[in-house]
Parts: structure tokens; sequence; C-alpha cells
């Protein structure tokens, strides 16, 4: 079967358009709006020039994604593509190899997908795509398993369904399956079956397409609130995502890196970003909850109970999708490169520490230059939107023979005081001595991977600096919960 006839479009009023181009359903779209409407807002030009002008001008954004998200449900029901001034098609991709040639060749203009698919790509030399958003911290997902798997030793001798076997989902299963003492291609196997949709259907019928009995899979949201909501005896949780590996930054947005330079095109994903972003915000605000209930019930077609579990999933600070303001979270991204890394999926060694920095601040394949210009122009608009970049950061390191200097300075650029917290990451450190007396431990401790650090309130207008050395230190990642 060929490609273009599995490819089908979601609207933005949800409808699914199978098997035809870009052009075509710009085509049909520019069509019915000639025959339904008697001005057309695309330009003031007569019907006629109008009709034209919208296939030129106003040609829909085709985003790819592998299972729906909450905020993508929010900004399709609250219309805030239209808002934005920008149409957007919803493209269900049936699995990440697929997606990622679609990318390449125009099929989809970019991509809600796992970090860890971009960063197989750029450091493999696969294809370079550019991650312009975070997205969600891998809220509910869950390795299922049914058919007799009550339990992860159950799944000895048996095939896990996966989207593909080198993806990241993959690594994750196989790193913690490890933990459990399950050796992969040894007490167990990976099939490549495809997206959460196909692999959610295998698990909720007992078997595969193929008619192959279906053992287990890793389910994601918001198809792991339809089998809590549907009470199944037969089908178990095995293990969650969150409860062995956090932050893990699972969803981000990514866009073939060649484009970037395309200033038109990435006025249309700035576009789109700011409608993800307004529906941030629209979901981050709790007077909004029976609203974005409504919405989750509405675009997942699932009941208020299960749209309800939906909501606190995306909310979840630890796991959710509405953290961050967008950026990804740099120890979340470690966390992904890493589990690649101990299960040996890339083909080279590299600076891992850098994949999770901006390109400003020496990284590969994230910028987040349209991302705060599409925060700036929703925060313009108002509907609730805030800026989340009150305390800009600004970051150094020395390596030494034996010591390392790090410094991070933060400027309050906000109205009113500012009390960021800081997280850091620390990679192959032997001992941290930190130089800042203002900043103080509030958990873990200096001998552990990771330890949170709080600053005092920055005054607006003014700058805090910490420095601290580290002995035999590769690797020192910092974030905090409110800059950027």
């Amino acid at each position: 079967m060929s490609r273009d006839s599995d490819r089908n479009v979601r609207s933005n009023d949800n409808r699914i358009i199978p098997n035809k181009t870009k052009e075509e359903q710009a085509a049909s779209r520019a069509f019915s709006l000639y025959q339904t409407t008697t001005s057309i807002n695309c330009t003031n030009m007569n019907r006629l020039f109008a009709l034209l002008a919208l296939i030129a001008c106003c040609s829909a954004l085709n985003v790819g994604y592998f299972a729906a998200t909450g905020l993508m449900a929010v900004s399709i029901q609250e219309k805030f593509y239209d808002a934005a001034g920008v149409q957007v098609n919803f493209v269900l991709v049936p699995g990440s190899i697929v997606a990622y040639q679609w990318i390449a060749d125009g099929t989809i203009d970019g991509l809600l997908t796992a970090v860890d698919n971009t960063a197989n790509r750029y450091y493999n030399g696969i294809l370079n795509t550019t991650l312009l958003s975070g997205g969600d911290m891998a809220p509910d997902y869950v390795l299922y398993g049914t058919n007799g798997v009550k339990t992860i030793a159950d799944l000895r001798g048996k095939t896990i369904l996966v989207d593909a076997v080198t993806s990241g989902f993959s690594a994750w299963i196989q790193r913690n399956l490890l933990l459990n003492g399950l050796v992969l291609n040894q007490d167990y196997t990976f099939q490549g079956y495809g997206g959460t949709p196909v692999r959610y259907q295998a698990i909720v019928n007992g078997k595969t397409n193929a008619n192959q009995t279906a053992y287990a899979a890793l389910i994601t949201f918001p198809y792991t609130a339809q089998l809590v909501a549907s009470n199944r005896s037969d089908i178990f949780p095995l293990a969650r995502f969150s409860d062995y590996t956090a932050p893990y930054q699972s969803i981000s947005y990514a866009v073939l890196t060649s484009k970037t330079k395309n200033a038109t095109y990435m006025e249309q994903q700035t576009r789109f970003l700011q409608g993800y972003y307004m529906a941030y915000q629209f979901a981050n605000n709790t007077n909004n909850k029976a609203k974005v209930i409504q919405d989750l019930s509405v675009y997942l077609n699932v009941s208020i109970p299960t749209a309800t579990a939906g909501y606190a999933a995306i909310l979840n600070q630890k796991s959710g999708e509405v953290v961050n303001n967008l950026f990804l979270d740099p120890l979340g991204v470690l966390n992904v490169l890493a589990i690649r890394q101990q299960t040996g999926g890339f083909s080279r060694q590299a600076n891992f520490t850098a994949g999770m920095l901006p390109v400003q601040e020496g990284g590969a394949f994230i910028d987040y230059t349209w991302l705060k210009e599409a925060q700036r122009r929703a925060i313009a608009l108002g509907n609730g939107a805030v800026s989340p970049c009150q305390v800009t950061i600004s970051q150094a390191q020395t390596n030494g023979l034996f010591l390392n200097t790090y410094t991070v300075t933060l400027k309050n650029t906000g109205n009113t005081a500012a009390n960021p917290v800081l997280v850091t990451s620390l990679i192959d450190g032997i001992a941290v001595f930190n130089l800042n007396p203002a900043l103080t431990l509030k958990s873990g401790s200096v001998t552990n991977n990771y330890y949170n650090l709080k600053s005092a309130p920055i005054a607006s207008g003014a700058s805090v600096t910490f420095t601290y050395i580290a002995v035999n230190m590769l690797n020192i990642v910092v974030s905090q919960a409110n800059a950027c």
C-alpha cells in the first residue's frame, strides 16, 4: 500500500481529509470558502482574487502527531490558531520512521515528536531537524501487559510492541527492564508496530492486525486514561515512565533545519507556536478547568470522568504538558540522551550536554527564536497569556585539568522581585563547591547526580551570579523554573 493511501489529515474542525496533497487540500478549502462566503479574510480583493490569493498566501500548516495531546485539543477547541492567523491541519503519522520521511519530503511541515527521535537523527547523521519548543514530560506513559502478562517478570519469552525498535521509548523500555533483570533479545524481543493508536488497539483487542497474540506495549496519553476508565481486568500496568525516569522530556516540536532559513515558512511556524502557547496558558489557568475538561472530552471523544483524568495528567508538574512554558527541560533532555547512550543508540560519542542547550548557548538542535516571538505575540493579544521570561540566563563553563569552573548569571527583567529555583545536574563529578552563599541547597546532596539550589529574591532589574568549582566534572546542567 502506498504512503499516500495511508495519509489522513485532521483539520481544525476535527474532520479527516484522506488522500489529498497539501495543494489539493488548500484548493478544496478555498473553493469551499468561495461557495459559502461573500467575503474572505485573506485579502480585501474581490471574491475571485481572494480565492486565488487564499491558495497562495494562506495555505495551511500540516503538523504531524503520533497521538493527540491535551494542548492540541485545547488549541483547536478554543480556536487559538484562528486568533494567531494560521490554519493548522494535524496529520496522524503511522510511526517515527515514516514521520521523518514526511518531514524530509515536505508532506508535513512540523512534527510533535519525542525529543529522542530528533536526537537520534542528528547524532547518528540521518537527518537534521531543529526543535522549536518543548511539549510534555511523558504524562501517563505506561507499559501495559495483557494475555497473562501481569508483571514485568511475565515478559520473559514475550514480544513487546513498540513504535520502532530504535526509538527512544524502546530504549527506555530496554533500560528499565534491564533494571528488573530482563535482557533484550535474550529474555524478550521488540516488534516495530507503529504509533500509539495501533498499539492501543492491539492491547485492547489482545492481538495484532496480523492476528498474532499481543502481550505488551507502551501506551501514552490520552489512551492510558481510556484504559483506566475501561477498568479492564485483563490489562495490567507494568511500569510507568515517571516512576523510573523524571524528568523525562518526551514531546517536542520539530521542523526541518534547512527550512528555518525561510522567513515565510517560519512565520507560519511562529503562528502555530503562538496558538499552541495560548492553549498552554489557557490550560494553566485553573479558572478554565471546566472548559479544558470539556475541550478534552469533545476533541478526544471521551467521557467527562476520563477527560478529568486527562486534565490531571496534563497539569502534573512532574510529567505533564503544562510545564516549563513550552521550553525544553534541560535535565529532561539529558535523561533522554543518557538512556539512548546507555542502550547503544548512538553511533558516535558527542558532547551530549550541549545537546540540551539552545543553539544560542552552544547547543546543536534546539532554537527558541520563534517560540519567544510566539510568546510575545500571545502576550500582546491578551487572552490571559503572561510572559515566562521574567528572568534571563547566561552561563559559562571553563574546563581545567582537574577543576572546572561554572558561572551562571540571572537577571530579573520583570517589574517584580523574582525567586527562581535552579535545578543543577552533575554528571561524573566527584565534588562540587558552591562559591555563592546566597544560594542554598534545597534537596539532594553534592554527591548525588542532581541537586536543587534556590536563590535569594532578585529585585526588579537586578542580577545575581553564582560560581562553583567541581572536581573532575565533565558535564553540568542548569535550568530554572521561571527563567528562559
